[in-house]
C-alpha cells in the first residue's frame, strides 16, 4: 500500500517524453500556437530526418514558467536538423523561449534557414528590453533563437547555419551554459 502511494507521488516528477519522428511534428508541438508548458517536457528529435518548419515570418513563442524543456537529438553521434522553409524575404521563422523559474536544455541540434524579425514578438519584445542594460533591441532586429528570463539554460553542441539576424539573443539569464555553439553565416541566395 505504502509503495503504491510513493509511486503515485513520484509520477509528476517524471517529465513527459515525446519522440519527434515525423518531419512536421516539431512545428506542431512548438509553433502552431503560443505554448505554455504545463509540465516538464523532453523532446527527442529523430536525427535521420529533417524537421521542417514550414510557416514563415513569426516566432514560435514557448513560455516555460516553472517547468523544464529539453530538446535534443536522439543520437549522440549526429545532429537533429531543424530546417525553416527558405523564403525570398530576409526572415523565415524563429524560436523564443522565456519564463522565470523554468529551465531549458538544447543539445545536438542544427538550425538552418531560420531567423525572423523581432517585430513578430508583438508585446513580448518588452520582455527582451525590460532590463537595465544599455543594449536595446528594436523590432527591426532579427534572430533565430531568443532566450529571456529563464532560470537555467544549457545549450550544447548546437549549430546555426544560413540565418538572418542574430543567431541568438540572450537576455537576463541568471544561469546559462553555452558549450560548443557554432554560427555559420551564409548569405541567402
Amino acid at each position: 500500500m505504502y509503495l503504491f502511494i510513493l509511486f503515485l507521488l513520484a509520477l509528476p516528477l517524471v517529465p513527459a517524453a515525446i519522440v519527434v519522428n515525423t518531419s512536421h511534428q516539431l512545428e506542431g508541438i512548438l509553433c502552431n500556437e503560443t505554448k505554455i508548458l504545463t509540465g516538464d517536457l523532453s523532446l527527442y528529435l529523430d536525427s535521420s530526418i529533417t524537421h521542417q518548419i514550414m510557416s514563415n515570418g513569426v516566432f514560435c513563442p514557448v513560455n516555460m514558467n516553472h517547468y523544464s524543456l529539453t530538446i535534443t537529438s536522439d543520437s549522440n553521434d549526429s545532429f537533429a536538423v531543424i530546417s525553416c522553409t527558405f523564403s525570398d524575404k530576409y526572415w523565415t521563422r524563429g524560436f523564443a523561449f522565456y519564463g522565470t523559474n523554468g529551465s531549458l536544455t538544447m543539445r545536438g541540434l542544427r538550425f538552418t534557414n531560420c531567423g525572423t524579425n523581432l517585430t513578430t514578438l508583438d508585446d513580448d519584445i518588452k520582455i527582451i528590453n525590460s532590463t537595465t542594460s544599455s543594449i536595446h533591441f528594436t523590432k527591426l532586429h532579427a534572430a533565430v533563437l531568443v532566450f529571456t528570463d529563464i532560470a537555467s539554460i544549457t545549450v550544447s553542441n548546437v549549430t546555426i547555419m544560413k540565418y538572418s539576424g542574430f543567431a541568438i539573443v540572450a537576455v537576463n539569464l541568471p544561469y546559462a551554459v553555452f558549450d560548443y555553439l557554432e554560427g555559420i553565416v551564409t548569405p541567402f541566395l
